[in-house]
């Protein structure tokens, strides 16, 4: 059964979402049949998660919240994964 789950996030690292957090997320994203989608809270543009090019025009800085969202039948999961990459990367930052 499909569903869609939403979580906020803001980014911690003083350099921002770069590229190495940028592409652990993209890989695990595509271990997931789910879509995944990525923008800035309280922002109508939602961005391909499993697009390195995409994710890089997010411009995220230390401070900005974004909102990370999983549609799919492996939803559950994907959301867990991704949302332990973030959380990871920056803890090892």
């Amino acid at each position: 059964m499909s569903q869609t789950l939403r979580r906020n996030y803001i980014v911690t690292n003083p350099s921002g979402l770069h590229m190495r957090p940028l592409q652990a997320f993209v890989e695990q994203a595509n271990k997931y049949q789910s879509q995944v989608l990525v923008g800035r809270a309280g922002g109508e543009e939602k961005l391909n998660g499993k697009s390195m090019i995409h994710l890089l025009g997010l411009g995220a800085d230390q401070g900005t919240e974004i909102v990370v969202e999983v549609v799919g039948d492996d939803a559950e999961n994907a959301m867990e994964a991704l949302w332990s990459v973030l959380n990871q990367v920056y803890d090892d930052a």
